[in-house]
């Protein structure tokens, strides 16, 4: 499975990817991940390759206008949106997220998101 991390800051972007393996080796799971740090590189990398899931985090409207792109290149992906507000909330239940996670960042969060995306819990292990 391939997984996509966008983040801009260089420490929670090994964070994530970190909290990413330690939730695929629970359930066997070795994921290809893919790290950005700008949803532009990210929004690029989709013109070659494509991601079952993308976490990105991406604050204000210009995340959320992110996110939007990302929908319109894959409509399949699961995406989990990363931000410092809620304020974008209802327009992600529009574009079908997998997930719209408020920051502080923590563990059980991105562990419950994968999850929403079903790994542990059907199709991925």
């Amino acid at each position: 499975m391939r997984i996509a991390v966008c983040e801009q800051n260089p420490a929670q972007r090994d964070q994530l990817c970190s909290w990413i393996w330690q939730v695929c080796s629970l359930y066997g799971l070795e994921p290809e991940l893919a790290a950005y740090g700008a949803p532009q590189e990210l929004l690029d990398a989709l013109r070659l390759r494509r991601f079952e899931i993308i976490l990105l985090s991406a604050d204000g409207p210009e995340g959320f206008l992110a996110v939007r792109q990302l929908r319109e290149r894959d409509r399949q992906a699961q995406i989990i949106f990363l931000t410092d507000t809620n304020r974008y909330m209802v327009m992600g239940v529009r574009l079908h997220l997998a997930d719209y996670v408020v920051k502080p960042l923590e563990f059980q969060k991105i562990s419950r998101s994968l999850k929403l995306c079903g790994i542990g819990v059907g199709g991925w292990g």
